[in-house]
């Protein structure tokens, strides 16, 4: 197997369900809400483990420090965290209104830029999103507003589809609505804000916090509404940003596709079918996976497949 394929870290939430259960069969406790599964991640709070080839057994954050050169190219400094977190995003109920920072402002606050993808896997017939302000928003408009019946109105709220992608820049609001799978692809940051969570209380009956300040430092209230593209059977560029790039790759059942060693790393994922590696090794439906820089990647489609690529790592 020359493909590095991770134990997931799943992370109970409020706001979680039992989708990855349902939909992937995976095995989890019936009893357990599931908001988050982590599948790629080099986190200091939450490191994968890496599951069979020949790192098996191995953190990413050990493996990378060890092999950086194989893993991700000659000029990779060792210490420097693999720059890509992949997660599933379950969202039973309605996630809070929040936002990741840019450069400026997390260096302000002593936080992480964040950029994110989101692929909607699968989404109920109502479901929606909140992507951003209406335009001519402003600050005192919204902090006024904050926890009243007026919020609503200052949200770009708009119906969610399956195959749907969006890209989520810094500085945008946003808020994954109730009965929504996503695959949120981003860069490696866990720094969130949160504006406003719908005056819902935790299991101990209190709010959660809220970030105010933080939040109104971080909102870029100037920014342009993200646009959401439809993908389908073509293959395209979903997401374009500095950290980043997704492109899609749908391929029929039967047909080979191959990497060249050399390139660079790059992270596969299957959201639809399942793809075999010459070498070994399965990808199947909900499983992402590391492509080395230095190994050459050769495979084939078992089942009708629809990939996310994700490449062009940003080294900054």
């Amino acid at each position: 197997m020359n493909f590095i394929r991770l134990k997931p870290i799943l992370l109970k939430r409020i706001w979680g369900g039992h989708a990855l259960r349902e939909e992937f069969s995976r095995m989890l406790p019936e009893s357990d809400a599931i908001g988050e599964s982590w599948e790629i991640s080099d986190r200091p709070e939450a490191c994968c483990i890496i599951e069979g080839g020949r790192f098996s057994g191995m953190s990413l954050r050990d493996a990378i420090r060890e092999n950086s050169a194989y893993i991700m190219g000659p000029g990779w400094n060792p210490d420097k965290r693999f720059p890509i977190l992949v997660k599933w995003l379950d969202a039973s109920s309605t996630l809070s209104v929040q936002v990741h920072p840019d450069e400026i402002a997390a260096e302000l606050l002593g936080g992480e830029s964040k950029s994110e993808n989101w692929y909607v896997y699968k989404a109920d017939k109502d479901a929606k999103i909140v992507v951003g302000l209406k335009r001519g928003v402003t600050p005192e408009l919204f902090e006024h507003s904050l926890d009243s019946e007026h919020l609503k109105g200052l949200l770009d709220i708009r119906a969610a589809r399956e195959g749907d992608s969006i890209l989520i820049p810094p500085g945008c609001l946003h808020a994954i609505g109730g009965g929504i799978l996503i695959l949120e692809i981003q860069q490696n940051s866990d720094t969130t804000y949160r504006a406003f969570d719908w005056n819902r209380l935790d299991s101990d009956g209190k709010p959660r916090a809220l970030h105010i300040r933080e939040s109104m430092k971080s909102i870029n209230f100037g920014l342009p509404v993200p646009h959401t593209l439809k993908t389908g059977d073509d293959d395209l560029e979903i997401c374009r940003c500095k950290q980043f790039s997704i492109r899609v790759m749908n391929l029929p059942e039967g047909s080979k596709f191959s990497f060249e060693a050399m390139r660079q790393p790059r992270i596969l994922s299957v959201v639809r079918g399942s793809i075999k590696s010459s070498c070994g090794g399965e990808l199947r439906l909900s499983e992402s996976a590391i492509l080395p820089y230095a190994q050459a990647q050769n495979f084939e489609v078992v089942q009708s497949a629809k990939l996310l690529l994700t490449e062009n790592f940003s080294n900054g």
